[in-house]
């Protein structure tokens, strides 16, 4: 009878963290994530507008692509807790993509601030990144998954 109570209330407990999370902590990390995908983008406009030259700019776009990678990374591995939260490199790995979808179709002004081999060489850049924002997701996925469904919980019953 009280293993199956313990049981319960474990289950209780488990349920009410996943309805804590999905309710109160998912949608402050999603946007977090998106925040600093939005300061990466706002730094590169910054010095955009502040300076004139194309290497500077280029410079600064892959600072700021270097800075969600970093990100990303930190998110995955600096976490000490036991459930990693993939929410804010699934936020970046989706603006990698983007940025990449969107140089594969540059516009007209773009094009003529910047040659076709720098825009493509940024776009595979992009590319990459995201395969290896998802390459830093596998490993720390299957750790997390074998940790949760692969290890055996023991309970002790105490006498008395």
């Amino acid at each position: 009878r009280r293993g199956r109570q313990r049981r319960r209330r474990i289950h209780s407990e488990s349920w009410r963290y996943t309805i804590e999370y999905w309710l109160f902590r998912f949608p402050f990390i999603l946007h977090c994530g998106w925040m600093i995908v939005m300061t990466a983008v706002h730094f590169s406009l910054l010095i955009r507008d502040v300076t004139g030259h194309k290497a500077t700019q280029l410079a600064s776009d892959i600072f700021a692509l270097a800075f969600l990678g970093s990100a990303a990374c930190f998110s995955l591995y600096a976490s000490r807790t036991k459930n990693p939260d993939f929410c804010i490199p699934i936020v970046i790995l989706w603006a990698y993509m983007g940025i990449a979808w969107r140089l594969g179709h540059p516009s007209q002004a773009l094009q003529e601030e910047f040659d076709l081999s720098t825009i493509h060489a940024v776009q595979q850049a992009c590319w990459f990144l995201a395969g290896a924002v998802a390459c830093m997701m596998c490993p720390r996925l299957l750790v997390w998954a074998c940790h949760n469904y692969c290890t055996i919980s023991v309970v002790e019953f105490q006498d008395g």
